[in-house]
């Protein structure tokens, strides 16, 4: 891949911004907004590097485009975007992943992260709306609108030459005027983790079940 180990962010050149701390005696919404910086903003380590991703700003928020290719089976990539009440096992920043039913029978997942430095310590939690097109598509949007006044996406997989590409949108707009300024560098950073962080259970589970090679859906061989 001509691409692989580089990071594309056409809104700053690819440069990296450092969190910023509210000021003493800040309200709890900065602080909230500053630990959700926090939380996207994770230090990425040196296998973060195999994925691509493009971070675009929006008016409110951060548009995020990303994409890697593992080989393995698109059956073994579904069976990991889709395994919702173990993700916090491979995917660090979640603490707790548990799946729901809505009154109106919709699957719902409820996930708490957690980020912090210093004295401050904050939980994020979104409920997610998940529809699914099995082996092709997993789409998500948060209902609660507690932290985000819009956070929705989806992960898609598509058979390569070398396996399965997998392609994961994401637009976010947090609420609080300080998570709004902090989104497009904390987005790269926390992408680059989750990306990488599936990728490795991807290629860890084809490894173990011998499922390499290009995956297919269903009436597609």
């Amino acid at each position: 891949m001509s691409q692989r180990g580089t990071f594309r962010d056409p809104t700053s050149g690819g440069m990296a911004c450092r969190p910023w701390p509210p000021p003493a005696g800040a309200s709890r919404r900065a602080r909230l907004g500053a630990a959700l910086a926090l939380l996207l903003g994770l230090t990425l380590g040196p296998a973060a590097l195999a994925s691509t991703l493009t971070i675009e700003r929006t008016a409110d928020g951060c548009r995020v485009h990303g994409s890697f290719v593992a080989a393995a089976d698109r059956a073994v990539a579904w069976a990991v975007i889709t395994d919702y009440e173990d993700i916090p096992r491979f995917v660090k920043a979640v603490r707790s992943s548990r799946l729901e039913r809505g009154p109106d029978g919709v699957r719902l997942l409820r996930q708490k992260a957690e980020g912090g430095v210093l004295f401050l310590h904050e939980t994020i939690e979104v409920l997610l709306e998940l529809t699914e097109d099995p082996e092709r598509s997993l789409a998500f949007r948060d209902r609660s609108g507690d932290d985000f006044s819009l956070y929705s996406g989806a992960w898609r997989l598509a058979p390569d030459s070398a396996g399965t590409r997998v392609d994961y949108d994401l637009t976010a707009e947090p609420r609080g005027v300080l998570a709004r300024a902090l989104c497009r560098s904390a987005l790269r950073r926390s992408s680059s983790d989750l990306l990488e962080q599936v990728r490795a259970e991807i290629l860890r589970r084809a490894a173990s079940s011998g499922a390499h090679g290009l995956g297919s859906a269903p009436g597609e061989h």
